[in-house]
Formats: structure tokens, sequence, C-alpha cells
């Protein structure tokens, strides 16, 4: 079952999280680092009929780019056939903040 990991209440799940991102980020043969999803693209999705959970897809565009297609599903993982995908991705769309 997934859940949300945060550093404050999960401290060492959350550091095994940033070291697969980290590892991820590292490989050569990988053209995207991450993607953003909006909370529009979220909220539409979640508000289909029936909708249970999101499983997350991966394919490669006419570009040979990495990209992840979001998918509503039901509560039995059956597909709703409602997807988010075009989502902006880093690079080139980067976006660093100090914190």
């Amino acid at each position: 079952m997934s859940k949300v990991i945060t550093p404050k209440e999960h401290p060492e799940e959350h550091k095994q999280i940033m070291g697969f991102v980290q590892r991820f980020k590292t490989e050569t043969e990988h053209k995207v680092n991450s993607q953003f999803v909006s909370k529009e693209a979220l909220e539409n999705l979640i508000s289909q009929e029936n909708f249970g959970g999101l499983r997350i897809n991966y394919g490669r565009d006419d570009d040979g780019f990495r990209q992840m297609i979001l998918e509503a599903t039901d509560n039995s993982r059956n597909s709703l056939n409602a997807f988010s995908a075009h989502h902006p991705t880093c690079p080139p769309e980067c976006v660093v903040q100090n914190t």
C-alpha cells in the first residue's frame, strides 16, 4: 500500500527514497530526471466517477524521452480510461529551490 513519506514522520524511508531518486539521476541512459504534475491535473483524475487510485505508467515519446502517464483506476485497479500526460519534464524545465 502506498503512503506519503515525509522526513519528519519517516526519516529512514525518506532517506532511502531520496537515494533512489539520486541514483536514477546519475544514470546516463535516462533523459528525464523528473516531471511536474499540477494540482489541477490530479484533481481532474481523482474526480472521475468510481476513482480508487492512480496507476503510473512509463513510456517513451517520439523523441525518445521517458514520459510518465498517470491513469485513474477504480478500487480494484481497473482502468477508468482517464489519463494525465504531457507533464513538463526536467530537463529542460528544471526549477531549483534552495531549502
